[in-house]
């Protein structure tokens, strides 16, 4: 079985930011080699509930 590690790190310079990952990912799963993949932990923020104007 072959494993493969890689972080990613981010600086915001907002309170709170989206950040598309989506093309770094694919780079690093293309390089990687690895035809199967699974995220084991995943850590997200969440909104705070009081903000009603909507998501973006």
């Amino acid at each position: 079985m072959t494993f493969h590690t890689e972080y990613l790190c981010f600086n915001t310079s907002k309170r709170r930011e989206y950040i598309n990952i989506t093309s770094q990912v694919e780079d690093i799963v293309s390089a990687s080699g690895i035809k199967v993949w699974a995220v084991q932990q995943v850590y997200y923020a969440e909104f705070d509930g009081k903000r009603k104007n909507g998501l973006l």
